[in-house]
């Protein structure tokens, strides 16, 4: 790594994109292959297409969204930042934790995210309110993608809109787009409860399976109805709804 290269500058200008939401801008300090882990080692995703699904809908979300750095340790190539987060619609007064970037050459690499804790008043306000609250994500006159009460999250039949032309193409985006959704309303696939799988054919079951089989969480498999149906396109192959649990707090 060149010794003019200022690591912790490109940092700052990744948050700065991060806090505009500006998706385009923020993607561009990352390499097109990047990882992301929950500490220490859980890869939560990988590359620049699922970043683009997660941060857009996070940032749908979220529209106050905003990161600001409290202290950091640059060791190129790494960079370790004590952060707080503000603006989440469920954590509004700010969240704290730390984030450690590794760098290849300009761009980022590998991120590591973890530690993230707010106050026991927050914890006890966010836990009372859960009961009474209900969040929408990406609504329009017509419907929402999810619906956040209480402790459940609701999605609503997901497709893939480029409408690839596999059935394992359209699985695999369709399930990308479910992480995404989850995530913003922060939960993961380890915790669906259940999920209905409608497929244009049923002779495209163990194609659409050998997705499904790759991504489920293991151990902490859903409940499951797969049917046959015709879609509200031709050329959509599959769709997918779940209903998920949201993460302890």
């Amino acid at each position: 790594m060149s010794a003019d290269l200022d690591i912790g500058a490109l940092i700052d200008a990744q948050v700065a994109a991060y806090n505009d939401h500006d998706l385009d801008r923020f993607l561009s300090f990352y390499t097109e292959d990047w990882q992301f882990y929950d500490f220490p080692n859980a890869l939560r995703f990988e590359g620049r297409e699922a970043a683009r699904a997660r941060y857009g809908a996070l940032f749908e979300a979220n529209p106050r969204l905003n990161a600001r750095i409290a202290t950091r340790i640059v060791a190129p190539p790494f960079v370790v930042d004590h952060e707080s987060l503000y603006g989440h619609e469920r954590r509004a007064d700010g969240v704290s934790g730390v984030v450690t970037y590794q760098f290849a050459g300009p761009l980022i690499a590998r991120v590591w995210s973890g530690g993230w804790s707010d106050s026991q008043i927050q914890q006890e306000r966010r836990t009372t309110s859960r009961t009474v609250s209900m969040q929408r994500f990406e609504t329009t006159e017509r419907m929402s993608q999810a619906v956040v009460h209480g402790d459940l999250i609701f999605l609503s039949g997901q497709v893939d809109k480029t409408k690839r032309d596999t059935v394992a193409e359209q699985t695999a985006a369709v399930l990308s787009r479910i992480d995404a959704l989850l995530d913003a309303a922060d939960s993961d696939k380890a915790h669906i409860i259940s999920a209905n799988i409608w497929l244009a054919d049923i002779g495209s079951f163990a194609e659409m399976n050998s997705v499904w089989d790759k991504w489920v969480a293991p151990g902490a498999t859903p409940t499951r109805a797969t049917v046959e149906a015709r879609l509200a396109d031709p050329k959509y192959h599959v769709e997918i709804a779940v209903i998920a649990a949201r993460k302890a707090p």
